[in-house]
């Protein structure tokens, strides 16, 4: 039985980062198997006059915008040709990239959040970038698109991630294996470096203040016992990424134990080991009580900045 084809869906805003997320879209992705759809919101009005477009002054700039929709729709077409031009000389078959460009309906997250709906397998979005106009900080939409498309991956592409190397956070709970489904279904086959990544505090500086004797045994022996626990997972995971395609040899698995911080753990070896891309569930639940892993995945995503995360409803 041949695999799916995959549809992705990459959100546009002509913009230079725009181009750098198209970029490494191509790089990660295999694409013989990958509809890429190239979606842009079109806005008929500068967002200054966006107050005034009922009223009397509006009518008096008639002209101006007219000319501003028209530069607009050069500038926005031009860079779905040079977008287009990046993917097929990554050998993405030009019949499956499909440029779309839509008016502004309810709202440009809104908008993206209701194309996602249609059946993609991940929505990309570049962190920031920044139209003609003024500074737009696309990071807004990435985080609306975060918060209220909880039902499709989301990827958000920090400035220029290194490419061939994926770094999975593992926390013991049904996500890990859901992520790790995702990555084997939409990269099998791919030359890939997989590291399989759990990060495990160690006890609070308020306990070690009071029972600062006895803490060093308890905190070692804690992290221990959180550390073998994580070993069934590793497991698992890795056996689903194999029986997706991907290389045994180039998978792996890490434990950092006493660390302060499970986000901070992450995109620090992250940047230590050279890994352009995180790959998150969207929640976690620990053995011991329930954590958010919304907490750790959004501030994975804060300190990112040159990286791509993945999050994986």
């Amino acid at each position: 039985m041949g695999r799916e084809y995959k549809k992705v869906l990459i959100c546009v805003d002509g913009s230079d980062s725009a181009l750098e997320t198209i970029q490494y879209v191509s790089n990660m992705l295999p694409p013989e198997m990958v509809d890429i759809v190239l979606f842009h919101v079109r806005t008929p009005i500068p967002e200054d006059l966006w107050d005034l477009e009922k009223g009397s002054e509006f009518h008096s700039q008639l002209a101006p915008v007219a000319a501003w929709a028209m530069q607009q729709e050069s500038e926005i077409r031009s860079f779905m040709s040079k977008a287009k031009h990046i993917l097929t000389e990554a050998h993405f078959p030009e019949e499956k990239i499909i440029p779309t460009i839509r008016d502004k309906r309810a709202g440009v997250a809104r908008d993206l959040i209701q194309e996602s709906q249609e059946g993609y397998h991940a929505v990309v979005v570049g962190r920031r970038g920044f139209s003609r106009l003024k500074e737009l900080i696309l990071g807004s939409v990435a985080t609306k698109l975060i918060e209220r498309a909880s039902n499709v991956p989301i990827w958000v592409v920090g400035k220029t991630p290194k490419t061939g190397k994926i770094l999975l956070a593992v926390d013991g709970s049904g996500e890990a294996v859901r992520a790790s489904d995702y990555v084997g279904a939409l990269m099998g086959g791919a030359d890939v470096e997989i590291t399989l990544f759990h990060a495990i505090k160690g006890i609070g500086m308020t306990e070690k203040k009071y029972k600062e004797h006895s803490i060093t045994q308890i905190d070692e022996e804690w992290m221990k016992k959180a550390g073998t626990a994580t070993d069934p997972v590793f497991h698992d995971v890795r056996n689903r990424l194999v029986a997706a395609g991907l290389n045994p040899n180039k998978i792996t698995t890490k434990v950092m134990t006493g660390v302060s911080s499970r986000a901070g753990a992450i995109v620090g070896e992250a940047e230590e080991g050279g890994y352009g891309t995180i790959v998150m569930g969207r929640r976690g639940k620990h053995k011991v009580q329930e954590f958010s892993m919304g907490r750790v995945t959004n501030k994975v995503i804060q300190l990112a900045r040159e990286m791509a995360v993945w999050v994986i409803n």
